[in-house]
């Protein structure tokens, strides 16, 4: 297995904060208590604009080279990407990056950055605080470990269920011309999505592990799935596509590499990224 710690500094991500077990009021409060509202909504303006012209490139179908009725022998290498923040001070995280091989779910290659947030976080607009160092850590994958580089990346965040269908796993798929899937742990509310909804899906439909169920909005367009992965125990997770791959494949994935709550390339990156806030704040503690 390979591994490398490096420190970096991160310009700008789209996922749910309070899923990185820290909430959105505290990362708001951090980062945007010296911005106006005018600032703030010309900062909102600029990343609308650029989400729009990334979204031209967005592929929401097959574009893979493995398989997806025949992952054991097509799907060699599967990621995840995560990043942990500092409950005490949330400018400060660990992002990660690990690469695990298929059928075995082991990790063969695993990376952490230091990274200090320098942009705000603003609801719809994660990835523009995330993605920059996020998608440095790929290609650095690819430039010194190309035998390591996933035939798709699982994110920590939504695809396409999101307020202009390009969350972050979209958007980080689209700049890295690669395969990603959203997975979510909470539900965001789009095209009339309701919580009453979903909870009525899940008790109707979801009773095994691998069953699911087709979130369609208001308007008729299908957002993602509402996904049950394992046996019925615990919540369920939102599935959505990320780019370069259909729904129908995002779940034989997810399915496939799911032996706890969380797809397993998804819960080595949270582990070891929070373990390693953990380790960091200890030495702290000790100045």
């Amino acid at each position: 297995m390979i591994s490398t710690t490096t420190t970096s500094s991160c310009s700008a991500s789209d996922q749910d904060a309070s899923e990185d077990g820290v909430s959105d009021q505290v990362i708001m409060a951090t980062m945007n208590k010296d911005m106006t509202e005018e600032e703030l909504e010309r900062i909102k303006q600029q990343w609308t604009v650029e989400q729009e012209e990334l979204k031209k490139q967005l592929i929401t179908q097959d574009d893979i080279d493995f398989d997806p009725d025949d992952l054991d022998g097509t799907l060699k290498f599967v990621g995840g990407v995560d990043i942990s923040f500092d409950k005490e001070n949330p400018v400060n995280a660990i992002a990660s990056l690990i690469v695990l091989s298929l059928p075995d779910l082991k990790v063969v290659y695993e990376k952490y950055d230091k990274v200090v947030m320098q942009h705000p976080y603003i609801p719809g607009f994660l990835a523009f605080r995330e993605v920059p160092h996020l998608e440095s850590m790929v290609n650095d994958l690819r430039q010194n470990c190309p035998q390591f580089v996933p035939q798709v990346i699982l994110v920590d965040g939504n695809g396409i269920l999101h307020q202009r269908g390009f969350g972050l796993a979209s958007h980080l798929g689209v700049v890295l011309n690669i395969p990603t899937i959203g997975v979510a742990k909470k539900l965001l509310y789009v095209d009339e999505i309701t919580r009453e909804t979903v909870k009525e899906l899940v008790q109707k439909q979801l009773k095994a592990k691998g069953d699911h169920a087709k979130l369609v909005g208001k308007s008729g367009i299908t957002h993602g799935v509402v996904f049950q992965p394992i046996q019925k125990t615990g919540r369920p997770l939102f599935l959505s596509i990320g780019h370069k791959i259909s729904l129908e494949s995002c779940i034989k994935v997810v399915l496939k590499t799911c032996i706890h709550k969380n797809p397993e390339p998804i819960r080595q990156a949270d582990l070891r990224s929070r373990r390693m806030i953990e380790a960091q704040a200890s030495e702290n503690n000790k100045i």
